[in-house]
């Protein structure tokens, strides 16, 4: 769904130079007139020329949309888009807890034929939309998504918790050390002047 588009002009052409380099082979074992030969020759060595850069043109946009992932772990979304060759590397990401929604679409009947579609991740307003353009079963990955982000949220919880309880020793221990203390030895209590008759 997103390899076939970007590779159907450069197989296009890959195609049509295959046909006109069989085409000059033919012409060059069935015989040409000696006066076309240059004119043969200079045509199939442009010809091979053109299909090894058409050739590699395919073997660059497979390269490049392979390096291409979209990544959930337990604490982000990743977006990586690298160029072949290491030429260039580009990441975005997001962490779970700023994902405010999670939606799918699929949006026309062949991505539905074939279970391609868009999940949308909308994140805080300074991040914007986290897209997942045209990924396989986006009902399974938004899923994904959705219980990853219930056990990220789940995970902060309980360390926040356990962080209350560990400093609940220290609350205790500075509310003792600010009671004043009692004279003779005796436990500070509220007592009231007495009253004369």
């Amino acid at each position: 769904m997103v390899l076939i588009p970007r590779l159907w002009w450069p197989l296009l052409t890959l195609m049509v130079l295959l046909v006109f380099a069989t085409l000059s082979f033919a012409g060059e074992i069935l015989g040409v007139p000696d006066e076309y030969r240059p004119i043969v020759h200079g045509i199939t060595i442009a010809v091979a020329v053109a299909t090894l850069v058409a050739l590699a043109r395919v073997v660059w946009v497979v390269a490049d949309w392979r390096n291409d992932t979209y990544e959930v772990s337990d604490d982000e979304l990743l977006h990586v888009d690298r160029m072949p060759l290491g030429l260039s590397e580009d990441r975005k990401s997001a962490g779970l807890g700023h994902i405010q929604n999670v939606s799918m679409s699929i949006p026309t009947p062949i991505h539905w034929l074939f279970n391609f579609g868009n999940v949308t991740c909308q994140t805080a307003a300074e991040l914007g939309a986290f897209v997942f353009f045209a990924v396989p079963d986006p009902r399974a990955v938004a899923q994904e998504i959705l219980t990853r982000m219930d056990r990220y949220r789940r995970r902060q919880e309980t360390d926040a918790a356990r962080k209350r309880a560990q400093e609940l020793p220290d609350w205790f221990e500075m509310y003792h050390r600010l009671e004043p203390e009692a004279p003779e030895g005796r436990p500070a209590q509220n007592r009231r002047p007495a009253q004369q008759p």
